[in-house]
């Protein structure tokens, strides 16, 4: 490593090496950073590192994401003597953490990668130093970002501490996916960010919505249910307990179901969780739903019957303490899961209710800023998916801004959008292309320390995703129109086409061939003063 890395103390992931790899080939190596980017600013970058995966479908971008996210939960297992495995594959990767350069692979010399069974033989370096497994630094958090309902992280209850799956995708079923699992994940990342008292988090919040046109409110609403007999204002104790205990009783209970065949997750939850419990929870919930009908909380929704109540966020409504009570409420199934609220010309909508692109970066960045923190890696999988043209333009810019103070991180996004990689800061990132070779996915060859920002939409289409754009198939087609015409007749029939011919000249990048034709055009027929 060269000296001048060591300069950048914070988390930044530099190789990965795929060996044998089902879609990628026997060989596949990524290098995530520009070397030359550190050495300017000698390793002090002043914004989050970013690399940018781009290229067709079916080159593999999210299954990276996957790969990386997949060795560093199995470096944890490792480190801490765990038996849960994640990655299944030859792997060799190299990172900068806290000023050391971490390498680590699971095979060598002696591996045989033909084996039906895979055997991995763990080594690891640190400064080019063999060391023991449990000595490993790990990035502090790993941030797994997808809205896309068939994402590709890996998901389940009891993941470590240092893994955040932000998606659809329910935890305790992962082939479920529900846009109020999302909301109800980015509720509990907020309120316990502010129960740690992050209390920079509230202006963030405000940040996103302004970035969106939106007013300065986000409000967590819930519905109660059996409020009848649970949101009375008078509830007591041994009442609450006998709702539960006779819940299928029509003058006991509160279930309105004769001759029930199962038993309500409600009451299962409350007989294992609250019946018993020796902290006398069953008394603070009691005291809790009281306080919501008496303090007048408990109102009518506008112009409806139904009931709900609010906690403001941005003005310190909700503590942690509530909130956990909430949260058991919640799983006693007498309140409704949380809806987000946001208000708009002066107009409450439910974040569910916004338009896609409104819901994905309010969930997004917020619930990524409530689970970040220094030397973390970021793992965005396609985060314009239903972005408005205007917003994909900002995005890049607004991402940094909105995570400044986190330049010990590293953001690594896939993306199909140009506009990404207009809005990409060459100072402080790297875009890579993707494509697909015979039968696995290669690396295109970009020029080296390539800056886009600014970039037009056809100089990105065409010089970084290889794709040209209808615009200029137009042209191409309608200058083939005019000289056809041209060579069957004199000059002076072509004379009557200059001022389209000169207008597309000036629109064009000098470095397109069209560029050039028209230029050859007008230099034979002297149209250029």
């Amino acid at each position: 490593m060269e000296k001048y890395l060591y300069g950048h103390t914070g988390f930044v992931l530099e190789k990965l090496i795929l060996r044998k790899h089902p879609v990628f080939g026997d060989d596949f190596v990524i290098n995530f950073i520009e070397n030359d980017d550190f050495k300017r600013a000698n390793g002090v970058i002043n914004s989050p590192y970013s690399t940018l995966l781009i290229g067709p479908n079916g080159t593999g971008k999210s299954l990276i994401l996957k790969s990386i996210s997949d060795i560093f939960l199995d470096l944890d297992s490792l480190k801490f003597k765990k038996k849960k495995k994640h990655n299944d594959n030859y792997f060799y990767i190299k990172y900068l953490w806290g000023g050391e350069e971490v390498e680590v692979t699971n095979f060598d010399e002696e591996t045989n990668f033909d084996r039906k069974r895979k055997k991995f033989t763990y080594t690891l370096f640190i400064n080019d130093e063999d060391r023991e497994l449990e000595d490993i630094p790990l990035p502090s958090a790993i941030i797994a970002s997808s809205l896309l309902l068939t994402d590709r992280f890996t998901v389940y209850r009891n993941a470590p501490e240092f893994y955040k799956y932000l998606g659809v995708r329910s935890l305790t079923s992962p082939t479920t996916a529900r846009t109020r699992n999302y909301v109800k994940r980015t509720v509990d990342l907020v309120v316990n960010s502010l129960a740690e008292f992050n209390t920079e988090i509230k202006y963030k919040i405000k940040d996103v919505l302004h970035f969106l046109g939106f007013e300065e409110t986000f409000i967590i609403q819930y519905t109660p249910k059996y409020r009848d007999q649970f949101f009375t204002g008078n509830l007591t104790t041994n009442r609450f307990t006998e709702l539960f205990r006779n819940f299928s009783d029509e003058q006991k209970g509160f279930s309105k179901r004769e001759n029930m065949s199962f038993v309500p997750f409600g009451v299962s939850y409350f007989d294992n969780n609250i019946l018993n419990n020796k902290e006398g929870i069953a008394g603070d919930l009691v005291e809790f739903l009281n306080e919501i009908v008496n303090s007048g909380k408990l109102k009518n929704k506008e112009r409806s019957k139904t009931m709900i109540f609010n906690y403001n966020i941005l003005n310190d409504e909700l503590s942690l303490e509530k909130y956990q009570l909430l949260n058991h409420l919640q799983a006693l199934d007498l309140i409704s899961y949380p809806t987000i609220r946001l208000t708009k010309s002066s107009e409450e909508v439910n974040l569910e209710d916004t338009s896609s692109g409104e819901y994905h970066i309010i969930s997004n960045l917020i619930g990524i800023y409530a689970s970040i923190s220094q030397n973390s890696i970021v793992l965005l999988d396609e985060p314009e998916i239903s972005l408005h043209p205007n917003w994909q333009m900002k995005y890049m810019t607004f991402l940094k801004k909105i995570f400044k103070d986190y330049s010990s991180c590293h953001f690594i996004i896939t993306s199909h959008s140009h506009f990404f990689a207009s809005d990409l800061d060459g100072n402080t990132s790297k875009i890579i292309g993707l494509e697909r070779e015979n039968k696995n996915v290669g690396i295109v060859d970009l020029p080296k320390n390539i800056n886009t920002f600014g970039w037009s939409a056809e100089e990105i289409l065409l010089k970084i995703f290889d794709t040209s754009t209808t615009r200029n198939f137009y042209i191409a087609e309608r200058i083939g129109q005019i000289l056809k015409k041209a060579a069957k007749g004199s000059k002076a029939d072509i004379y009557e086409y200059k001022d389209e011919l000169m207008g597309y000249l000036v629109n064009l990048n000098p470095e397109d061939p069209l560029h050039y034709t028209i230029s050859k055009i007008a230099e034979n027929l002297k149209w250029q003063d």
